[in-house]
């Protein structure tokens, strides 16, 4: 039998999700009223309404920007936390800046599941990091890693085998911990547990269909210090259906698929993804859509890529109006077949070369 960290990762998925789900307004109500920001932001929430993933998702999205603002006005963590600065185990400070709070209860990062399906085992010797080509070191006597903190091509990913070392990723943010990782069965990567993750369309709340990629937002349910709720990460994935080989039934999501604030400047304005989706609500017939930036002796052109049922009469004359009115850039529309939009997650996509 396969080694696993805790039951908590074989138990029947349909006992995770009705366990999370009971707790889920209780954690609402505890972020409700333990942290002035969303004391603020879920004013108008009844916390044993939300009680269901449709629930969750009528709530506002806390975005990373959301964050900056809110430090900003409110040090040091704008008013997310529940637990008092001063009774936290460590204060970090990342790039941006953002401050991160650590926590004093065990695997307060949840790092230890994702060490675990790594292979690493009590006693085992750990190197955070190392240059060791640069400096000509011996270093045979690695033989297993875990990385995170960015992208693992393949390419790499080979290279590290080739070395004699299995090489298994984790994700996570500073602000969440480990969100998911791989184990050796390397089919995706498994959510942790005590957090619900959603797959949502960029710039907006709303959650895509099975398998389309979309930005990854999570709700803390067993982070009592620092319980955030529907925070954006900023990163794509998509979900994969059925469980992992290797025995562990949480959900599974692709892995990082690049980034999902795709916002960029055209003619001097910004063209932000939220603003594709207001489009988006004034015309329930489009199914999904992308703005396609380019340049034309210089000049910035935009063409707003709609997929529809067939060629409805009037509908790319009324959607240009719209591009007018909530993005307030004249552009081009071109109405698609449904499914002719690449599955990338992409709601603005950048074609300018810059010489």
């Amino acid at each position: 039998m396969a080694e696993y960290f805790d039951t908590y990762e074989i138990q029947a998925p349909e006992v995770r999700e009705a366990a999370l789900l009971a707790e889920l307004p209780r954690q609402i109500a505890h972020a409700k009223a333990k942290t002035d920001y969303f004391g603020k932001l879920l004013a108008n929430v009844t916390p044993e309404d939300i009680s269901s993933c449709e629930a969750l998702a009528q709530l506002p999205v806390t975005y990373k920007s959301d964050l900056i603002e809110a430090q900003a006005a409110n040090p040091p963590f704008g008013g997310l936390n529940a637990t008092p600065a001063s009774e936290m185990l460590h204060l970090f400070l990342s790039p941006g800046p953002i401050a991160e709070p650590e926590g004093k209860t065990s695997d307060w990062w949840r790092g230890a599941r994702s060490m675990f399906a790594a292979g690493f085992r009590k006693g085992d010797i750990c190197l955070n990091t190392f240059k060791a080509d640069e400096l000509g070191v011996d270093i045979s006597c690695l033989t297993k890693a875990l990385v995170g903190a960015g992208a693992l091509p393949p390419s790499l990913r080979q290279e590290i085998i080739g070395r004699g070392v299995s090489c298994v990723q984790n994700y996570g943010t500073a602000d969440l911990g480990v969100v998911s990782y791989e184990s050796e069965a390397m089919e995706g990567m498994i959510l942790s547990e005590g957090m619900i993750v959603e797959i949502v369309r960029p710039g907006t709340g709303e959650p895509v269909p099975e398998g389309e990629v979309g930005e990854i937002v999570v709700t803390q349910i067993w982070n009592k210090d620092y319980p955030l709720v529907r925070f954006a990460t900023g990163d794509l994935s998509a979900t994969l259906p059925g469980l992992s080989p290797c025995g562990r039934t949480a959900p599974r999501i692709k892995g990082w698929m690049g980034r999902a604030d795709q916002s960029t400047k055209v003619r001097g304005m910004f063209v932000r993804p939220n603003q594709v989706a207001n489009v988006l609500k004034r015309h329930p017939q489009v199914a999904k859509a992308r703005i396609v930036i380019g340049s034309i002796d210089r000049r910035d052109t935009l063409l707003f890529k709609a997929e529809v049922e067939g060629q409805p009469e009037g509908l790319a004359d009324a959607i240009a109006k719209s591009i007018d009115a909530d993005i307030r850039i004249r552009g081009d529309v071109k109405l698609v077949p449904i499914g002719s939009l690449p599955n990338d997650g992409i709601v603005i996509e950048d074609t300018r070369i810059y010489e």
